[in-house]
């Protein structure tokens, strides 16, 4: 692999560790941590994009890896009960994994803010 490719790579897993530090805390979640959630799980997802274009410039090497970040961040984005957006018996894909998120987004936009999270 290129060094591009690597770069590319440790970014979009770089990105994924964001989103999953999210996730960890997410009942705890502030504005400021909703932010760096929205900046990483952008930033992957655009990433991603790579692993699924043909002629950009990724060795199958590279593509092949981006996909396994894609799989290991559609099982890191938790999926409300009623979401049923998986392929059966397959991985996620980014589409998949955006829908995902904004329904998360919007479940927890419903939430009433705790008292030690109002601004």
């Amino acid at each position: 692999m290129t060094q591009l490719e690597q770069t590319i790579i440790e970014r979009a897993r770089g990105y994924l560790a964001g989103v999953r530090a999210f996730y960890a805390k997410v009942d705890q979640a502030d504005e400021h941590d909703r932010e760096d959630f929205q900046n990483n799980h952008a930033g992957l997802t655009a990433l991603l994009e790579f692993g699924h274009m043909n002629d950009c410039g990724m060795s199958p090497e590279g593509q092949a890896e981006l996909l396994a970040i894609e799989a290991d961040a559609a099982a890191a984005i938790p999926r409300p009960a009623s979401a049923n957006l998986w392929p059966r018996g397959g991985q996620g894909k980014t589409s998949d994994v955006n829908a995902v998120m904004v329904d998360y987004l919007k479940s927890q936009a419903s939430r009433p803010a705790k008292p030690d999270q109002a601004k």
